[in-house]
């Protein structure tokens, strides 16, 4: 490390969650990274990376979840914590495109994100932005179909009308499958055959 990176941490406070590089909320390298490459947040131990693990399939309410990582693992945690919570948009985007190379590529025609709960203060919907990774790797167009008509208890609607189109959901986290069930059930009720969902968590 060099004296004008260890300058810049001072000034920006921040490191890529990745490599761990100071100064950068994640550095040029690490955004086309290989997963099977990188430990995170894990020093000074060699360990196999995080995204180096089996897919993890849940079912819920006859929808199917797959996840890439397991969300009690610290090091998942803050990586989240980041994108959700510390306006870290740009750890988004390559993590959708470490979902999409995980996956086998979707068959649907949209990939359709959670929208951003009522009243929430986040500036950017951190599901549609890890849409726009795997959009980016499978080609596939992102639709905002849906929206959120109370806040609790938690209820979707979607604005979708037809009945040939086939849809993948996005997510973050699954952990009690309610939001995603929503979503699922909105996009059904207007004709639309849900077939599978991703998210990058799952607890």
């Amino acid at each position: 490390m060099n004296i004008f990176d260890i300058l810049l941490h001072f000034i920006f406070p921040i490191n890529c969650p990745i490599c761990g590089k100071l100064g950068v909320k994640i550095c040029p390298e690490c955004r086309d990274y290989l997963p099977n490459e990188k430990a995170l947040y894990i020093p000074k131990q060699n360990i196999p990376s995080l995204f180096n693990q089996n897919i993890i399939t849940r079912e819920i309410n006859g929808l199917t979840v797959y996840s890439t990582l397991y969300y009690h693992n610290e090091a998942v945690k803050r990586i989240i914590q980041r994108f959700k919570y510390e306006n870290e948009k740009d750890l988004c985007r390559p993590l959708g495109s470490h979902m999409a190379q995980k996956f086998i590529k979707c068959r649907a025609d949209y990939l359709v994100p959670v929208p951003l709960h009522l009243f929430s203060e986040r500036k950017y919907n951190q599901s549609r932005e890890l849409a726009e990774g795997m959009s980016d790797f499978w080609g596939v167009e992102i639709i905002d179909c849906a929206l959120w008509t109370r806040d609790v208890p938690r209820r979707a609607t979607s604005k979708i009308r037809t009945d040939i189109t086939y849809e993948d959901l996005i997510d973050d986290v699954c952990t009690s499958g309610m939001t995603i069930s929503c979503l699922a059930e909105a996009c059904k009720r207007d004709g639309a055959k849900v077939i599978c969902a991703y998210t990058l968590a799952s607890v």
